[in-house]
């Protein structure tokens, strides 16, 4: 069953964790590679600044096929431990939504869409983002951080 709502990213990210995992120190590598995790906390780069995001999680049995010609951007990281994932947002609401997920390592690839070169801030002068994320986690061996459809129009 796949999980709709949104979240509000700030500074250009938003957050997931796996169990209780806590926010480790970050990088420039965080940033660059759109996608980061330490195998229990993620850090999701947006193109947009701030505001409310769509976001969807999909917990799944099985790897999923190719992602489809919409998304832009598409990478993947391994997670490991146990306990669900949550995602957070910045309004310290508590985790936006926590969603099961099966003993042991996990990868968690993160599509984006809506994407749109040259605006500041990822935003139109409105504040208006079509900016949308898919979040989908299977079982997995753990691998190495991936990149399957590289986005040109990041500005960094």
């Amino acid at each position: 069953m796949t999980w709709h709502g949104v979240v509000e990213p700030d500074y250009f990210q938003l957050y997931a964790r796996r169990g209780e995992a806590s926010m480790p120190d970050v990088s420039l590598e965080t940033y660059e590679r759109r996608l980061w995790s330490d195998g229990g906390f993620v850090v999701v780069s947006t193109f947009r600044k701030f505001g409310t995001t769509p976001v969807s999680v999909d917990v799944v049995g099985n790897e999923p096929g190719t992602p489809a010609e919409h998304w832009q951007h598409v990478a993947e990281v391994s997670l490991d431990g146990d306990g669900p994932l949550e995602v957070l947002s910045w309004d310290d609401a508590g985790p936006r939504s926590r969603h099961e997920l099966p003993a042991g390592p996990v990868r968690l690839r993160v599509h984006w869409g809506g994407l749109v070169s040259g605006l500041p801030e990822g935003m139109e002068r409105q504040g208006v983002s079509d900016e949308h994320l898919a979040l989908v986690v299977w079982p997995a061996p753990s691998a190495p951080f991936a990149v399957l459809r590289e986005w040109d129009g990041w500005p960094w």
